[in-house]
């Protein structure tokens, strides 16, 4: 029973009905700890109070997950979030065309459970990597590979600053590493 809800799950990502990010971080503590694995949809609409997964829309970071919770704002002046264990709110303002969803459960501890599970057979670390061999070898709903040129002639752009420098100076969002289809990690 397990392998067929973990498949409909990696199904479900891969066709772009859900997405899922693990936490990495303690912005978010104690709704979300470290190592947590959440899994997401989109939802037409969002309000203060609403937890929520969005890319950051600029600086610092550009294009990379947070998990954090929306403390103010509307649709039409955008969002802003901050995380449930910080004092200050995240420096940018999100749209709602930022915001990639909402939580919709959580597997607790859920990296914990991914190694375990790999230690004791070397079986599901192969599914595992054909999984990833799969996911970013497949063409997606647009029929485009993990080749495909960003949209609109747009460059991709990696942050200069890593994540441990950005904590250091203070900008520690939960930091993520999301699984959304047709959004492929930049190398």
């Amino acid at each position: 029973m397990q392998w067929v809800l973990t498949g409909g799950l990696v199904l479900a990502i891969y066709m772009g009905w859900a997405g899922a990010v693990m936490v990495s971080g303690e912005s978010m503590v104690p709704e979300l700890d470290n190592g947590d694995i959440v899994v997401f949809t989109r939802d037409s609409r969002y309000e203060v109070g609403d937890v929520a997964v969005f890319n950051i829309p600029e600086g610092v970071g550009q294009g990379q997950s947070v998990i954090h919770r929306i403390i103010d704002g509307s649709s039409e002046t955008g969002w802003t979030f901050k995380g449930d264990n910080r004092d200050l709110p995240d420096p940018w303002l999100v749209r709602d065309s930022d915001i990639t969803g909402k939580p919709r459960f959580v597997i607790a501890g859920g990296v914990g459970w991914l190694r375990w599970a790999a230690e004791r057979s070397p079986y599901v670390v192969a599914g595992l990597v054909t999984l990833l061999v799969a996911v970013f070898t497949f063409p997606t709903k647009d029929g485009k590979g993990t080749d495909s040129p960003p949209p609109d002639g747009q460059r991709r752009r990696r942050s200069k600053t890593s994540p441990a420098a950005s904590a250091a100076d203070g900008k520690d969002p939960v930091e993520t590493t999301a699984a959304h289809a047709g959004e492929r990690p930049v190398s």
